[in-house]
């Protein structure tokens, strides 16, 4: 077994063993209240037996330094000695032609609940199961060795048929739980990674909290759903992405540590796993931001978006849950955009392996020309550039809308409102103007590159410093709490 199956195994092992001492511990009681209890010394034997085997193996499986596949051989050799203590206790009454069978034995119960709880391999596990089941006419057989009656003949089929019919149950149910948590446990490795936890959804995929087998690194991994069309296509169009995306070295950039495609043909990312706020979820946390903070972001956001169109690469779907804020070492507002997953080249093979007319992105934040029968280029990312940061000036998008033809109508044909008609928070007239710049209808009109943005933002930057980013983390997001991790990766196309 997996050396991760076999431990969760072994901490199975360790309470199967307390919950027999305990049951073991509370039958015994009962009978003895029942008054069916005759001969006190052997059931006094047998309690302190059954109560130090128990214990014994739940203080081994707890707490002793063997390797996990003894700790588990261990325990198929208690299962088969727990068996025969309850095959004891049943067989040790006395039979007359007037006894009667009357329920199930207590192997029933205890076979299959231990073949559940803790699978092992398939030949032990059916060995030590049937062995447990084999107990009960043993101890009639050792019974009857030291001159105590056999039960009836016509009794003897209905005392030992029900527990060899659960010992061949449990077989069944133990290894069909083998071979599931097998499956699931090949499903949830991507190539070098371990998945942990689902930290986020979206219509691309899904990401997932994951762990690194040799390194102990964490990392995001996203789960590309299937697409329509040819997957072969697809596929090369994915690894020709990720190949371009693991080439970006901006500090502002998630970093792509690995991709690949599982068994069953999903394709995957492993990134960065990066921890902080989302734009959105520190816009509806804290509200509107002060002009100079938003234009301190965006120019991170511009420096990311202006390598990766150095090199051809448009991303396609910038928004704020894109866009993370948070601390990276000692500094604070450090932005990384995130979700390249839409990225799209303009080099001459990667347009070939484009889907002509393809509509990706989020509608509140998509260019007039994503949407019309243009092929947007670069300038579609600065446009949503300027959405995002009417975002953080108003906490609100730039137009609203029911349905998704009734936003991209109104991004291609209705002027945007000026932010500062619609927040209290006072902004800037010069750094409202570029963003009404970015936000115009025409490419040409608005600002013609991603570092010429960048300029621009950061000439308005003034008045906050790394020290007011310093003092506002400190105050609202210390660095001993837990901040958010990374809610959505995906797109939401």
């Amino acid at each position: 077994m997996p050396d991760d199956l076999l431990a969760e195994s072994v901490q199975r092992l360790a309470w199967v063993g307390l919950t027999y001492s305990v049951c073991y511990a509370a039958v015994d009681r009962a009978y003895r209240l029942s008054a069916q209890i005759k001969d006190f010394p052997f059931f006094d034997a047998m309690l302190v037996l059954g109560l130090t085997m128990g214990c014994l193996i739940f203080a081994m499986a707890r707490w002793s330094r063997w390797p996990a596949h003894r700790i588990l051989a261990a325990g198929l050799i208690f299962e088969v000695l727990a068996a025969a203590l309850i095959s004891l206790g049943e067989a040790h009454r006395p039979w007359t032609g007037h006894s009667e069978v009357r329920g199930f034995s207590g192997l029933c119960g205890w076979i299959p609940m231990f073949s559940m709880l803790v699978p092992a391999g398939r030949l032990p596990s059916a060995i030590a199961t049937l062995a447990a089941a084999a107990t009960l006419p043993a101890a009639f057989a050792a019974h009857a060795w030291f001159g105590w009656p056999w039960p009836p003949a016509e009794d003897l089929l209905l005392l030992w048929m029900p527990p060899f019919l659960f010992a061949g149950a449990g077989i069944f149910l133990s290894q069909s739980l083998y071979r599931l948590r097998m499956r699931v446990r090949q499903a949830q490795e991507m190539g070098s990674y371990r998945l942990l936890e689902c930290i986020g959804q979206g219509g691309m995929g899904e990401v997932w909290r994951a762990e690194h087998r040799m390194l102990a690194r964490q990392a995001a991994i996203k789960l590309i759903k299937q697409q329509t069309g040819d997957p072969i296509q697809t596929r090369l169009r994915f690894e020709r992405e990720a190949k371009a995306i693991s080439g970006l070295q901006s500090p502002h950039t998630v970093t792509l540590f690995d991709y690949g495609v599982t068994p069953e043909g999903s394709l995957y990312y492993a990134m960065e796993l990066v921890k902080g706020l989302d734009m959105e979820e520190l816009v509806k946390r804290y509200g509107p931001l002060p002009s100079a903070r938003a234009a301190y972001l965006l120019c991170q956001v511009c420096a990311s978006l202006a390598e990766a169109h150095a090199a051809g690469l448009h991303h396609r779907d910038i928004k704020p849950r894109n866009i993370l804020v948070g601390r990276m070492g000692i500094e604070c507002d450090f932005v990384k955009v995130l979700d390249f997953g839409l990225v799209k080249s303009t080099a001459p093979q990667d347009l070939e392996l484009t889907h002509p007319g393809a509509t990706m992105g989020t509608p509140a934040y998509m260019a007039p020309e994503a949407s019309l029968a243009v092929q947007p280029d670069h300038r579609a990312d600065l446009y949503a550039v300027g959405c995002v940061a009417y975002w953080l000036l108003t906490g609100s998008a730039v137009f609203e809308a029911k349905t998704t033809t009734a936003m991209l109508m109104q991004h291609a044909r209705r002027q945007p409102v000026p932010p500062s008609a619609r927040t209290e928070v006072p902004v800037r007239p010069d750094l409202e103007r570029l963003i009404l710049q970015c936000l115009a209808k025409q490419p040409a009109e608005r600002p013609q590159s991603a570092e010429e943005l960048r300029e621009r933002f950061q000439s308005l930057a003034h008045g906050w410093t790394r020290e007011d980013a310093s003092r506002w983390w400190n105050v609202h997001q210390p660095a001993r709490s837990k901040i958010d991790p990374v809610a959505d990766l995906t797109a939401t196309a």
